[in-house]
């Protein structure tokens, strides 16, 4: 039988067995089933914005096509979507990394901050000699990563602190050139509250050490938010 005749002999054969069943349908996240629409929701977290709660907003997901139905490329495209940059201001032990933390569970997200990794590159003890190249190294090398990220899609948590306008405004221009949404996060404490926690967190084991008098010392290099800059600032606990 020539290769033609096959090929009809093949088809035949297929037709008369009917369809050949696919995957069995399982529902997504949200209990939709495959190829419905499925909301992800983020965290739902309640903060004070301008005087009213903030809520996680929920962005649509299309659930995938049935298996061989649609290149790996194509499927990519279907579920992707633009990633958001989550940034956390405020001053030394104003719960910052405590909110930052929160937020890296409840998106879920990627947390980057630069002390916990110089603690963990060159231990808890730097000297105020030593901690700011390390910290600048540090920083240099979160840098090339978080944006990849964003631009990836995933939730980017930035435990920087932010405490120059110079540098706010140049991570708004990076979110403008990267076309991703950026929220900064504002917290601030009294400063006794946070003398108290800086010397709970020294006793801490691996914690990075704040020499007494830190507080005073790194003050003025702090710029405090202003009017214009759009902000979602988070309660803290007078403690």
């Amino acid at each position: 039988m020539g290769r033609a005749g096959r090929r009809d002999r093949g088809r035949a054969a297929a037709a008369a067995a009917g369809p050949v069943p696919g995957p069995a349908r399982r529902g997504v996240p949200g209990g939709t089933a495959a190829g419905a629409p499925a909301r992800e929701r983020g965290a739902g977290l309640h903060l004070g914005h301008r005087g009213g709660p903030v809520h996680g907003a929920g962005r649509e997901v299309r659930a995938a096509p049935a298996a061989g139905r649609v290149r790996p490329v194509a499927l990519l495209a279907a579920v992707s979507a633009p990633g958001h940059i989550h940034a956390v201001h405020g001053f030394l032990a104003a719960g910052k990394t405590t909110f930052a933390r929160q937020l890296e569970r409840d998106l879920p997200g990627l947390r980057f901050n630069t002390d916990e990794w110089v603690v963990a590159l060159h231990g808890p003890d730097l000297g105020p000699e030593e901690f700011p190249g390390a910290a600048r190294r540090v920083t240099a090398e979160l840098d090339r990563l978080w944006p990849r990220a964003a631009s990836l899609g995933l939730h980017v948590v930035l435990d920087y602190g932010f405490w120059a306008r110079r540098h706010r405004d140049a991570l708004r221009a990076q979110a403008a050139a990267l076309g991703v949404p950026l929220t900064l996060y504002a917290l601030s404490v009294p400063a006794d509250v946070a003398r108290a926690r800086i010397a709970r967190r020294n006793r801490e084991p691996g914690a990075l050490h704040l020499p007494a008098e830190a507080y005073d010392r790194l003050w003025p290099r702090y710029e405090p938010l202003d009017a214009d800059e759009a902000v979602v600032w988070v309660p803290q606990p007078d403690r």
